[in-house]
């Protein structure tokens, strides 16, 4: 199972308190094989082992084969739909001197660009 760290236990017992649904999330990563191995981890250890998102969530993504990459993509505008819910992306896909325009459209559209970058597509 997994063990919640103190501030976690404490939204949990909040949770429970208010009367809010709450539960553990689904763990991606490995699960610690020794005690020195420091608990889960998603994104590397101090052996040097390493699971990022090529051993968790895209390798998950990539067994319901629904997984689509864009290498060398940027995304240029969130898409919205008659409502103002995001609905797709128009990007720019370069290759050496080459480029041309993508959208991809979806039922949902997650921005991962971090503080700096999400803005500008807003």
């Amino acid at each position: 199972g997994v063990e919640l760290n103190a501030a976690n236990q404490v939204l949990m017992r909040g949770c429970e308190r208010l009367g809010y649904a709450s539960e553990i999330a689904a763990q991606q990563g490995w699960q610690p094989q020794s005690p020195d191995d420091g608990g889960w981890c998603s994104l590397g250890w101090k052996q040097g082992r390493r699971q990022g998102m090529h051993g968790s969530a895209l390798a998950d993504a990539a067994q319901t084969g629904r997984l689509l990459l864009l290498d060398g993509c940027s995304a240029d505008e969130i898409l919205r739909d008659r409502t103002g819910s995001a609905c797709g992306v128009r990007a720019t896909m370069r290759d050496g001197t080459d480029s041309r325009t993508v959208i991809v459209r979806g039922r949902g559209v997650v921005v991962a660009g971090g503080g700096f970058l999400n803005p500008f597509l807003f």
